[in-house]
């Protein structure tokens, strides 16, 4: 370090077990009595994690004592004398497993850990084998409360806006959503670890909708930037100003009306917003604060049962008066001609206005951020912390609202690309490992049933058929009787599951149950697999959900499904919805009965029928992976976007940059695969595994189940058009120059469909009618593409 004989260097030297006593006694005087138990306990665990034999990557640390300290001062705030009562001992010991072993991936170890702290407190094995076996916190929601097992936590007054998505309240979801709750009560920052597909994001998602928060979410990929979270200086235009017009009217309005009444109101908002009609934008803003002073000048309320009522919407009324302004002040830009000026801003980014609004965030995927990027937030993290924003040359600390959380979630380091948080950092944040729900034959039958339930009316069966064939067929992969494409062992989890329960539930009133079942399982478990794994899976599939033979599965599958409702156009035996351009014929494409080419169409037109899941397609090259979503595309009146992908391609070939107009005005020009969000083309990513990584990564939220990108140069949070589809194609890694492997995390995301090299009786019969030469001339010339 330069200039190192300037400074002082200090030791630090790590607490003694007495001064953490002391410590431990001055945080709780009210309970000194019972202090040293809760040292005792934690000499104990420190000694266990350090044996090798655990393999624990997290070291323990006296910060861990002193969270489960001051969680035990919350619990035994109103305890008199020397005595604990039994219940709230047996919540202190919740709270030591939540502080102590939650983190722990390895079940076996997890459980050492639970014994040890229930010996040292004096539980009897029985209880803690009890705990270990049966522990499923009760669940109540109230109007302003939501009770989950020993925490109550306050909701907030207003509605949720998102659209509710099935979630089952299994004995694992009430465990991890108490332990959330615990943690947000104590405004601890999380971070959840697990698998990809085990539904950290989602647990995450559902509290927040439980207690009326917005989750903001921002995918952390080595791309982003510092900026991107605290903000930076950018142009100015109009669509910059709006995002932050938008952000705070979503915020003030799900609080004061009902979003589901006005649901056309808003699209009506949105469709101007989307259109940059900024004069019908800010006429409809002016009608919604109209509406909001209506309401606030109802009749006044004296009942003592009305204060809180009449306080919370004075906050209200007040916040609307400032959003009127900020509207005036945007309306004079307009007018005024600045929104196309050449001047720049300080736009916030995510993490800023969270911070000021009071909003949840979630940095997904935080392991692969650089360290930079995590330098920038770790003070934030620190108890009581705060951020600065020099760059704007404002060095007065920002205090975080009071309803602000941070949230992190992360694979483990085992994956592609993945890597380990530092551990100064990690020591900060409250960790839990997040296993997969499916360990429990009971919660995977009430995930089954609350997907699927109102469909198994008649066939109570079927839940339990599902749930045998998708643990037979997960089996099958962990003992490498089956592989994908390339010989690698395929990827299955919990989200795979539920694609698929989804996809029947979508496609119910075509197929029924049973035939929905099995086009779903053969969509999302056997389509990546080599041919012979394929047809092992196939097999196995009509097997379990066809119990009465092979004659009931082929009369279903011969049936013509029955048509739903809708602009739909017919192709095989699904029902797709047309898009707004024109349908083509393709007599050049050739599609016949029997040939490969017909059994990958018709993978495909299934894995595109809900439009609600990325598909990606991989074989080798000139196996027809691209031209075959053209011809989909053309059929089913679609526009067709492309990008080929290669070693040097960008976050901004996606989203877009700022550029200069001939004019010397700096706008933001969109990227093709938002331009396709917007207007519902459809859009491949071509050789996806050719682009950087990180610039993959950072498209997992559009990805996911949630289907919504953040555009950081604008901070703006686009939901793709209900006609958007998203297609990858690539070829294998290893076999082809610069193909990279992509991580189980991304893969994971996608409807993967094998390719294969088009056979030679079926490239000959091609050649001759595509080209309309002879068959002798055909087989000629493959007999010369073969050498």
């Amino acid at each position: 370090m330069l200039g190192i004989h300037r400074w002082s260097r200090v030791t630090v030297i790590p607490p003694t077990d007495n001064d953490l006593l002391e410590i431990i006694t001055a945080l709780i005087p009210q309970l000194a009595f019972i202090a040293p138990v809760l040292l005792q306990v934690y000499t104990s665990l420190r000694e266990l994690y350090n044996t090798p034999a655990l393999r624990l990557s997290r070291k323990l640390s006296p910060r861990d004592l002193l969270k489960w300290t001051k969680r035990t001062a919350s619990l035994c705030s109103n305890v008199t004398g020397e005595s604990i009562p039994r219940e709230t001992w047996d919540d202190v010991f919740l709270e030591a497993i939540d502080c102590f072993a939650a983190m722990i991936p390895s079940l076996p170890s997890r459980t050492l850990i639970i014994e040890n702290i229930g010996t040292q407190m004096g539980f009897p094995s029985e209880r803690i084998r009890l705990y270990l076996e049966n522990h499923a916190p009760t669940f109540t929601q109230e109007s302003s409360s939501l009770r989950i097992g020993r925490i109550t936590i306050p909701r907030k007054p207003g509605s949720s806006r998102r659209n509710a998505r099935p979630f089952a309240y299994t004995g694992h979801a009430k465990r991890l959503v108490e332990q959330l709750a615990v943690a947000v009560q104590h405004r601890e920052p999380l971070l959840l670890v697990g698998e990809t597909g085990t539904g950290k994001t989602t647990i995450v998602q559902h509290l927040a909708d439980l207690l009326h928060h917005r989750l903001v979410v921002v995918n952390v990929s080595q791309q982003t930037e510092s900026s991107d979270l605290l903000g930076g200086y950018k142009p100015v235009d109009p669509r910059t100003m709006g995002v932050q017009i938008k952000d705070a009217f979503e915020g003030l309005f799900e609080r004061t009306f009902s979003v589901r009444r006005n649901e056309t109101f808003l699209a009506r908002i949105g469709k101007s917003y989307n259109s940059q009609k900024w004069p019908e934008y800010v006429k409809l803003l002016k009608e919604a604060i109209s509406k909001a002073e209506l309401r606030f000048q109802g009749p006044s309320l004296d009942a003592e049962g009305a204060k809180k009522k009449r306080r919370v919407e004075g906050d209200l009324k007040e916040l609307w008066s400032k959003f009127s302004d900020q509207l005036r002040s945007f309306e004079m830009q307009l007018s005024s001609g600045k929104g196309k000026s050449h001047a720049f801003s300080f736009v916030e980014g995510s993490l800023v206005k969270a911070l000021k609004r009071g909003d949840w965030l979630l940095l997904d995927e935080i392991n692969l951020a650089a360290a930079d990027t995590l330098e920038s937030i770790a003070g934030l993290i620190r108890e009581g912390g705060s951020i600065t924003l020099p760059e704007k040359g404002d060095l007065e600390a920002i205090k975080p609202h009071p309803d602000f959380r941070i949230f992190a979630c992360m694979n483990p380091a085992t994956d592609v690309g993945k890597r380990d948080l530092p551990p100064a950092l990690r020591g900060q944040l409250t960790e839990i490992y997040v296993g997969s729900p499916d360990e429990s034959m009971a919660d995977l039958l009430l995930i089954i049933k609350q997907y699927i339930g109102h469909l198994c009316v008649g066939d109570e069966r079927a839940a339990s058929d599902v749930a045998q064939l998708y643990l037979k067929i997960k089996a099958a992969a962990e003992q490498h009787d089956i592989v994908d494409g390339v010989g690698q062992k395929p990827h299955f989890s919990i989200r795979t599951l539920t694609r698929t329960l989804t996809y029947v539930s979508d496609t119910s009133r075509m197929y029924g149950l049973r035939r929905g079942l099995y086009e779903g399982f053969c969509m999302s478990f056997s389509t990546m697999l080599e041919r012979g794994s394929r047809e092992k899976v196939v097999r196995a599939i009509a097997d379990g959900l066809y119990p009465g033979g092979n004659r009931n599965l082929q009369s279903a599958l011969r049936s013509v499904p029955k048509r739903p409702d809708g602009d739909l156009i017919q192709l095989g035996h699904y029902w797709i919805e047309k898009g707004a351009e024109p349908l083509q014929d393709n007599p050049h494409y050739i599609v016949k009965p029997g040939t490969s080419v017909e059994r990958n169409l018709h993978n495909l037109l299934r894995a595109s029928l809900t439009r609600r899941y990325p598909i990606l397609l991989q074989g080798p090259t000139s196996s027809g992976k691209t031209s075959m979503i053209e011809h989909l595309a053309k059929l089913t009146g679609h526009k067709f976007l492309r990008i080929n992908n290669h070693e040097h391609t960008s976050l901004d070939e996606y989203l877009g940059n700022y550029v200069s107009t001939p004019t010397g005005e700096f706008v933001f020009q969109e990227g093709i695969l938002v331009e396709a969000l917007r207007k519902g083309h459809w859009i491949v990513l071509d050789e996806l595994n050719l682009a950087p990584s990180d610039v993959l990564e950072a498209l997992n939220r559009l990805l996911d189940d949630n289907r919504e990108l953040l555009i950081p140069e604008t901070q703006e949070v686009i939901i793709p058009h209900s006609h958007f589809m998203l297609f990858a194609t690539q070829n294998p890694a290893g076999l082809y120059g610069g193909r990279k492997v992509l991580s189980r995390a991304f893969r994971n995301r996608f409807l993967e469909l094998e390719f294969e090299d088009i056979p030679e009786d079926e490239l000959e019969e091609i050649l001759c009618l595509r080209c309309q030469i002879p068959p002798s001339y055909g087989a000629t010339i493959v007999e010369v593409y073969k050498v």
